[in-house]
């Protein structure tokens, strides 16, 4: 049976019609293991609305996990109403890929972990897009 969503725009939070887009070249998890409700499960006291954390799982299929606005229906289970929650994203290259898993190097490592909110995580994250910038010899 399908659960029927009634919102009052008036109640729907500031930037949540956002989250419901996928980042460029990912779409929504269907499937989520154990392992990936660990990861998310980890990160979800960690960021703040919109932090992107990207990771590998063990197989080698590479992730984004989103902190977004969540809603859940008294049907659904707590927590009800608007939340706090963790979406995994999948890349669409990585379903493209084989699933074996590839040795990362040092910098392709260095990348995949979290950023945080602080002048220092902002400072990583310009370094990374720098990097990255760099690698097309722009």
């Amino acid at each position: 049976m399908a659960i029927e969503r009634k919102f009052d725009n008036a109640n729907i939070p500031a930037g949540a019609a956002n989250d419901a887009v996928p980042p460029s070249g990912y779409k929504r998890l269907n499937k989520v293991t154990p392992e990936i409700a660990g990861i998310a499960k980890s990160l979800l006291n960690k960021g703040t609305f919109g932090d992107v954390t990207p990771f590998t799982s063990n197989d080698g299929t590479n992730y984004i996990a989103r902190v977004e606005h969540h809603f859940h229906t008294m049907e659904e289970g707590p927590p009800y109403g608007w939340h706090k929650g963790i979406t995994v994203y999948v890349s669409d290259s990585t379903l493209k890929e084989s699933k074996s898993p590839t040795k990362q190097t040092a910098t392709e490592e260095a990348s995949s972990k979290p950023i945080s909110s602080t002048p220092a995580g902002r400072m990583q994250l310009l370094q990374r897009i720098i990097n990255f910038l760099d690698s097309f010899n722009v």
